[in-house]
């Protein structure tokens, strides 16, 4: 829950940045950096895709 809320938090934030998020070529939001990193000192990257239609 907590992680949920801060990547929640950290999106809406960086969308009020330019420049923050990267778009793809419908302009819908793609990718953002949350500022975390892996255990290897990786920086974690959130991407998105659409979710399937329920059947």
């Amino acid at each position: 829950m907590i992680l949920r809320s801060y990547l929640k938090y950290t999106f809406l934030r960086l969308s009020e940045l330019p420049d923050h998020l990267v778009y793809c070529a419908d302009e819908n939001p793609l990718a953002f950096n949350a500022g975390l990193v892996t255990p290897f000192k990786s920086a974690s990257l959130h991407f998105f895709a659409d979710a399937p239609s329920p059947r």
